[in-house]
């Protein structure tokens, strides 16, 4: 599967086009030894190739706990963050190049409240959502709240006819 990937990126980049890579629960294949030291050198050669690699977690905690997973971190040159754990602040600080103070934006905050790094500039930013636009019931995964959501939208039709 993953060579597949490569394959279609270097085809790609040979053809002069973008290829953006998008690996939701990244986490998951850093428990694979095999899987994580091929996605640590993916990461290293599809630039060179016209590619984009782009790792999705929930807690940056995990990666953190893996040395093949924080030397990825630390190259990425764009790195959001959302609402994280206090937990190692001083390593996720340290790994991708902010300051503790930076951090304030990521550690007890709410949601759509974070952190961009992007080399050398770092943004925090806050992009709350007002809970009565469509956009946020476009964006929201708050289960309960979808549910809750939804129901309301039910019984507001049943009264309609």
């Amino acid at each position: 599967m993953m060579e597949s990937i490569q394959n279609r990126i270097v085809e790609n980049g040979k053809r002069g086009k973008a290829t953006w890579l998008y690996i939701d629960e990244f986490h998951v294949l850093l428990n694979s030894e095999y899987s994580a030291k091929y996605l640590q050198q993916l990461w290293k050669k599809v630039r060179k190739q016209g590619g984009l690699c782009t790792g999705i977690t929930q807690n940056v905690v995990d990666l953190l706990q893996n040395y093949t997973a924080t030397t990825m971190l630390a190259n990425s040159e764009f790195v959001a963050l959302l609402k994280q754990a206090n937990t190692d602040r001083a390593k996720m600080a340290d790994v991708i190049g902010v300051s503790e103070a930076q951090l304030r934006f990521v550690t007890n905050t709410g949601s759509g409240m974070g952190l961009i790094k992007c080399g050398s500039v770092e943004v925090p930013f806050d992009n709350t959502i007002s809970k009565d636009t469509g956009l946020y019931k476009l964006y929201n995964t708050n289960i309960h709240e979808r549910i809750e959501m939804a129901e309301k939208e039910k019984a507001t039709k049943s009264q309609k006819g």
